[in-house]
């Protein structure tokens, strides 16, 4: 499932934002001569390898699981919150 759908957008909405898009990539140019002679790397701060990075996906993941659950929690004790929630069955 999309996470937007054009559906819920008018047509005019569309045609905008696809209009601004078209003019975006018609506004990029090709670098000058000589001018990526002047570029210069970027330095390296610090070596990220894929342990690293799986390492923090996974306590990203753990922290959001534990403030979802708090707040559904939090949710569930407040008589006026409780009625938002939908259970499914």
């Amino acid at each position: 499932m999309p996470l937007l759908s054009l559906a819920v957008f008018p047509p005019a909405s569309i045609h905008l934002f696809f209009s601004l898009a078209s003019e975006l990539i018609a506004a990029r140019r090709p670098p000058e001569a000589g001018e990526e002679k002047a570029y210069r790397p970027i330095p390296v701060i610090r070596k990220i390898d894929s342990v690293i990075v799986q390492r923090n996906y996974n306590q990203i993941r753990k922290e959001v699981q534990e403030i979802v659950h708090a707040d559904f929690n939090r949710m569930m004790n407040d008589p006026e919150l409780e009625r938002l929630v939908v259970i499914k069955k």
